[in-house]
């Protein structure tokens, strides 16, 4: 589980295909302390640990074929920078949402607009995924957990403060821009638990 707070940038070194998926070697400045088989968002999916180098600060994760369906990184290059957030910890503060790392589809960047000294992000949404979202509820996107300003259609505005802005990836978003979307656990839950009362 993670809260879509961005703990750092880091840079893809390598992509290895295979028949089952790719295998994604990333330039990552983390402690000591991560351990094979730990659990890791990447650009908001959550992916395992397969591999560590210590002294190079190399990681390494396995995309399978379902995760490359569901996310942009069917389109990942070498030295692109991703966002990297670690699972939360109980009893640390939760300055986000509930992120589960589990990708519901890929949005488009349909306009970039500068407001004061924040930006306003506006991002086309897959239409299954339009209804699980709501003025001033939580989205994640690229791993970033946030709030919703407003809904036009299937296209929702996010405000991006300055901070955000420079420490994640989102400032090198441009036109047409794919994105990974979460969309909020709570009200898929929701929807299920009124269709089954309804049915």
């Amino acid at each position: 589980m993670f809260s879509g707070i961005i703990e750092q940038t880091a840079l893809v070194t390598q992509i290895k295909p295979s028949q089952a998926g790719i295998t994604l070697d990333l330039k990552i400045d983390l402690n000591d302390d991560l351990a094979l088989g730990e659990s890791v968002a990447c650009d908001g999916v959550c992916l395992t640990v397969t591999d560590w180098n210590r002294n190079e600060k190399r990681a390494q994760f396995f995309l399978s074929d379902e995760t490359l369906t569901r996310s942009h990184f069917k389109n990942i290059k070498s030295q692109n920078l991703i966002n990297i957030e670690r699972s939360v910890k109980f009893g640390d503060r939760m300055s986000g949402h509930w992120v589960q790392g589990h990708v519901d589809g890929v949005g488009t960047v349909s306009s970039i607009l500068k407001v004061g000294d924040s930006q306003e992000l506006k991002i086309t949404l897959p239409v299954n995924l339009k209804k699980y979202c709501v003025e001033k509820g939580s989205i994640t996107v690229q791993g970033v957990s946030l709030t919703i300003n407003s809904i036009e259609g299937d296209i929702v505005s996010l405000m991006i403060i300055p901070h955000t802005w420079t420490v994640t990836t989102l400032s090198q978003l441009a036109l047409g821009s794919l994105v990974n979307i979460e969309v909020d656990i709570l009200a898929k839950y929701v929807e299920k638990l009124t269709r089954a009362v309804t049915q």
